[in-house]
């Protein structure tokens, strides 16, 4: 079984080399680089973990946290700088 991650980060260097990263060990990973991107992908698709940017575009990854746990229980590991 494939374990699915979300990265919600709007550096596209972090980003990909989070990516990279994690995908050279196995996981399956999707990206996005928006507060409210991340939230729809979270919506649409079910993840094993999401790793999510305190401060994003459009949406801090604490607001999206916050509406994501009206409805899920994903664990979510928050990045800061």
């Amino acid at each position: 079984m494939t374990t699915n991650l979300l990265i919600v980060e709007d550096d596209p260097e972090l980003n990909q080399q989070l990516s990279d990263l994690l995908a050279k060990h196995g996981y399956h990973v999707d990206r996005c680089f928006e507060g409210e991107e991340g939230l729809t992908a979270v919506l649409s698709k079910s993840y094993d973990l999401i790793v999510l940017d305190v401060m994003t575009p459009k949406r801090d990854g604490f607001s999206v946290l916050k509406t994501l746990r009206k409805s899920i229980i994903t664990p979510v590991i928050m990045l800061t700088a």
